[in-house]
């Protein structure tokens, strides 16, 4: 990392945004809840890269009757301190939210890909209840959808990373964490950011508006300075759309990245319930996804 931000980066925050204090977290601890169930083998080996590129340990607090020694095997062969924590309470929310508050920088919450977007508000989970009580990063790892039994064990090896960036000041974080997961650096970064377009706006000629314009060039900006200050190779991909959501899930499955990140918006309107981009695309985009959620 470059101990000055690069110009081309004040640029970009100078457009009503200030340059964070730092872009690096101090990463010692990594909390992974499991109840030893398949779905959770993905957000296992995020924890594990995540673990390895930082020399963090690893707690594996397991809520259950299966056997967790396999997974502490993992980490184990690449040498990461591993710890497993082991209850059998009724209340696993309470369980993990408890044991969040003992010094870790990051949650790797393993999920399950529902079938139906409804279905996360009719089925009371987990990490809706943890993930708002914790007061660090959580990444929220989702496996592929669709997959089938045995398929939990072909893990995708994170050579090529898709970022769903918005151009806000959450975008030093997904940029961390998608680094964090590349091999040797060996990998590529793949950043999106789509431009709204008014419904009544055409598609034809709208790369050419002054605004979009003026919007391609910031973001150009902003990949430049970024791939500067982390050293890793960012191919920036620059769209217009009317509609965000569709599109992003559409150029994923296009794509087929071996995981995409994003941030999870606010929720809104009366109860909450209302759909947000990242529950769009989780329920079109058949890749893996990684959901980040900060304090």
């Amino acid at each position: 990392m470059n101990e000055e931000s690069p110009d081309s980066l004040r640029q970009f925050f100078d457009h009503g945004f200030q340059i964070p204090d730092d872009y690096f977290i101090q990463l010692e601890k990594i909390l992974v809840p499991l109840a030893c169930q398949p779905f959770e083998r993905f957000g296992v080996s995020i924890a594990k890269f995540i673990a390895h590129e930082y020399g963090a340990s690893v707690t594996i607090l397991h809520n259950g009757r299966r056997d967790p020694s396999a997974y502490a095997k993992e980490f184990e062969q690449l040498r990461i301190p591993v710890e497993i924590i082991t209850t059998r309470s009724l209340d696993t929310p309470k369980v993990i939210i408890r044991e969040a508050q003992k010094g870790y920088q990051l949650l790797v919450m393993p999920s399950r890909r529902r079938a139906k977007w409804i279905d996360r508000f009719l089925i009371t989970s987990v990490s809706s209840k943890v993930i708002p009580k914790v007061p660090y990063d959580v990444l929220q790892a989702y496996p592929m959808r669709g997959l089938i039994p045995g398929d939990e064990e072909n893990v995708p090896s994170f050579e090529k990373i898709a970022i769903l960036l918005p151009r806000t000041q959450r975008d030093p974080r997904l940029l961390f964490w998608a680094n964090s997961l590349l091999i040797g650096k060996k990998g590529e970064l793949h950043i999106y950011h789509i431009a709204d377009l008014p419904a009544l706006t055409p598609l034809k000629g709208a790369l050419e508006a002054d605004v979009i314009v003026k919007e391609k060039e910031v973001f150009e900006i902003l990949v430049k300075g970024y791939a500067s200050i982390f050293s890793t190779k960012m191919i920036p991909h620059f769209i217009v759309s009317h509609n965000i959501g569709k599109s992003a899930a559409a150029i994923l499955n296009r794509d087929s990245p071996d995981v995409a990140i994003m941030g999870q918006s606010k929720r809104e309107g009366r109860f909450g319930i209302r759909r947000t981009l990242s529950d769009y695309i989780l329920d079109k985009a058949r890749v893996p996804i990684i959901v980040h959620h900060q304090p």
